[in-house]
């Protein structure tokens, strides 16, 4: 009995791994936890670093930026009701990878309100991404299948960072927080290639 259970198992995830579904919904939350948890670690040092500001305002105004985060979860469930999953899902990536430009490319007296929108959005891609697992998925295969995109996502939570400090140390924290955006929001048109999704 213990031995078909492991084989199912074996079976069911070598078929996730051969997944065209699996590997847009890893990609898209790659991206999106680097744009969300990734950049998290590194903003303090480009807004003191190479935005200059002083510490004690660079810290508040980050502090500030994440207390809009669950109040976007909810809404985005709204939108979910009413709208399709699909478009929420695309619009919240995309409006990340956007935000996350803007980010670079706003002066001091603007970068407070991008980086509280930012913050905001980035986090209400992963209640959304859930429930398209469950939508796309059969039951006994719901558990493997988010085990596998959130592996996949949390592995830029780690990548990120890394990448962006090396951007810091041989350029500027700024490109490399600039070419996360552009990533980001390419990897929301992905989601248009799972017709199965509405």
């Amino acid at each position: 009995g213990d031995a078909k259970l492991d084989k199912g198992k074996q079976i069911f995830l070598a078929s996730h791994l051969r997944s065209k579904t699996i590997w847009i919904l890893g990609i898209v939350a790659l991206f999106s936890a680097g744009a969300n948890i990734g950049l998290y670690y590194i903003i303090p040092l480009y807004l003191v670093k190479e935005l200059y500001l002083p510490m004690d305002y660079a810290n508040s105004i980050f502090g500030i930026s994440r207390l809009g985060g669950p109040l976007i979860t909810i809404v985005a469930g709204f939108f979910v009701d009413r709208i399709s999953l699909k478009k929420v899902a695309f619009g919240l990536v995309l409006s990340t990878g956007i935000l996350t430009i803007l980010l670079t490319v706003s002066g001091p007296e603007w970068i407070g309100i991008f980086l509280f929108l930012q913050a905001t959005i980035s986090p209400a891609f992963f209640p959304v991404e859930y429930v398209a697992v469950a939508k796309l998925f059969d039951q006994e295969q719901r558990g493997q299948a988010t085990g596998i995109v959130i592996t996949i996502g949390m592995i830029g939570t780690g990548l990120v960072p890394y990448f962006l400090g090396l951007s810091g140390d041989l350029a500027t924290f700024r490109l490399g927080i600039f070419l996360l955006g552009i990533c980001t929001a390419l990897s929301s048109g992905l989601l248009w290639f799972l017709k199965e999704l509405k």
